[in-house]
């Protein structure tokens, strides 16, 4: 039995909502019946609530398929007092270990931001532990991509699973804050959603990236700043 594993994350660039990371393990053979069943990195499905419900349907289709899987979401508090790139090499350390890499025939993992292939091995190698005969092992089966999402099933079927999850943990926050669903991305539909929360509030809202250098979020906790301050001192 020839066992691939697929890793992908969803939820890098937003200023709302966690990062999420997603690893899958497929048999060779169920190829074919993952893209016949529509597999194909996340995003080319598109934005809205057609796509949001595409992507939710074809996860329950290839769960099924998948020998197993697991998934990691990391918290915008988190993402703020870390450095991201650690922040997701370590969950992608423990997604292998639950993975149970070492049985894989290959392991798929996309490029995170531009950070090389040498220095993706040496971090990882440390967290895994790796030494010998596992090291070569894991340098055999390892390809780490660029664009891995659009040119491997697992990795789009990673990017699925990322993505579903994502998007209903933002649908949940907005649920829970009485607001329409917004995306999080850096888009004028999520200043417009910020602005509002805040003049109704006078807070941001949770879950919120304060360090992402977007403009419109830093303008915006510059106001809620000064607003907090004006207040204090009128006590």
């Amino acid at each position: 039995m020839s066992c691939l594993i697929g890793i992908d994350e969803a939820g890098w660039g937003p200023v709302l909502g966690p990062l999420v990371l997603a690893g899958v393990v497929v048999e060779e053979f169920t190829l074919p019946i993952l893209k016949q069943l529509g597999v194909k990195d996340s995003k080319l499905f598109g934005n809205g609530e057609k796509a949001r419900e595409k992507r939710r349907k074809l996860r329950e289709k290839i769960l099924p398929y998948l020998i197993c899987s697991s998934v990691k979401i990391i918290s915008a508090k988190e993402l703020d007092k870390d450095n991201t790139i650690d922040l997701e090499i370590r969950y992608i350390a423990e997604i292998l270990k639950e993975l149970n890499w070492g049985k894989a025939n290959c392991i798929i993992c996309g490029m995170l931001g531009t950070l090389k292939k040498e220095k993706f091995i040496s971090r990882i190698s440390r967290l895994l532990n790796l030494r010998g005969i596992r090291k070569n092992l894991f340098l055999r089966n390892l390809r780490y991509e660029k664009k891995a999402d659009k040119n491997h099933l697992p990795v789009s079927a990673a990017s699925i699973l990322a993505k579903v999850t994502r998007d209903e943990e933002i649908e949940k926050l907005c649920g829970e804050l009485g607001e329409e669903y917004v995306s999080g991305y850096p888009n004028s539909n999520t200043a417009t959603f910020l602005k509002r929360y805040c003049q109704k509030y006078h807070r941001l809202p949770p879950q919120i990236r304060k360090t992402r250098n977007w403009l419109p979020l830093q303008r915006i906790i510059k106001q809620v700043e000064s607003s907090r301050l004006k207040v204090n001192g009128k006590r």
